[in-house]
């Protein structure tokens, strides 16, 4: 199986994605309801969060749209709705201020720690617009078991405080009872996150290796670095055929940016022939039609530079 050097991306606007992103938006809404003591409508609203919820993984797993923003994007939905529950009840006093600082703390510190593990994880060049460029995942966020039970109780705590003006359950013993238990596995989900070895996954970046021997293996970058250099000091066929045939000699898909150094020198060495050679090969290369079409977009500036309109001028 080949090693795609294609920058890692990923697609962001399906299915359940857009559910938890319409739990974010319904999120502050939430808020405004219960502050302006609507609770009623401030309920329905929950209930949409908790179906969307259910439904997003569902089918996320159903039609195997999981993604790794996914992952990021569920729980930071979940945990915005949660923490604006726990301030508005608090703050119509309906909630235990000692249980809302527990749950604010325990997040406060989880959200610390992603920042740093986006930041370590997140491939080189570390800019501020690839930071926040969400469509490029770098690290796996997997919950704890006692994180996912936490999060059960804290929904069912929420919800049931949520309805307690609602249906006269103020001050009832299982209503004190549920919010002692939430403090109790709030502060265990916090811990395990600190000693378990899975919670968070960092994405390796690929490494090749050299079928030759004698040669340490090489990273993603120092592969590309390498050989935009020498194709940009390319300047005659012979020295173009052989750069090509050692660079489609490894079992990974050359970067974009390599692909474009050595069409560049093939208009130097005024060789259209071996131009097509380039693009039959990343097609070879290439495993599905979705990352070809994806590779050829980031080949567009070239593209258009050499005047290539249509695949069939690629040699298709």
């Amino acid at each position: 199986m080949f090693l795609h050097l294609i920058p890692l991306r990923e697609t962001i606007l399906n299915i359940p994605n857009v559910l938890s992103l319409s739990r974010l938006i319904v999120s502050p809404f939430v808020g405004y309801f219960i502050l302006s003591e609507q609770y009623e409508i401030a309920l329905c609203a929950f209930v949409y969060a908790g179906v969307t919820d259910l439904l997003d993984g569902i089918i996320a797993r159903h039609y195997n749209l999981k993604t790794m923003i996914g992952t990021a994007i569920d729980p930071l939905a979940d945990k915005i709705l949660m923490t604006i529950l726990t301030i508005t009840l608090a703050m119509k006093d309906l909630l235990p201020i000692p249980v809302a600082t527990i749950i604010l703390g325990r997040d406060f510190c989880l959200i610390l720690t992603s920042f740093y593990y986006r930041y370590i994880s997140l491939p080189s060049p570390k800019t501020l617009s690839r930071y926040f460029d969400i469509s490029i995942p770098s690290a796996e966020v997997r919950p704890t078991l006692i994180s996912k039970v936490n999060t059960a109780l804290q929904l069912v705590l929420m919800g049931t405080t949520l309805a307690s003006p609602v249906f006269g359950w103020i001050n009832v013993p299982f209503l004190k009872t549920l919010q002692y238990t939430v403090a109790g596995t709030t502060i265990w989900s916090g811990i395990s996150y600190v000693f378990s070895k899975d919670a968070i996954r960092i994405l390796k970046q690929p490494r090749i290796r050299f079928y030759s021997s004698g040669h340490e293996s090489e990273s993603y970058e120092a592969f590309t670095e390498r050989y935009v250099k020498f194709f940009d000091g390319v300047d005659d066929q012979f020295e173009l055929k052989r750069g090509l045939n050692n660079c489609f000699a490894y079992d990974l898909v050359p970067a974009p940016s390599v692909v474009e150094a050595s069409l560049r020198a093939a208009r130097r060495v005024n060789d259209f022939s071996t131009a097509v050679r380039i693009f039959e090969g990343v097609k070879q290369k290439v495993e599905n039609s979705s990352q070809y079409n994806q590779y050829l977009e980031e080949l567009k500036p070239i593209k258009d530079e050499l005047g290539i309109l249509t695949k069939e001028e690629l040699g298709f």
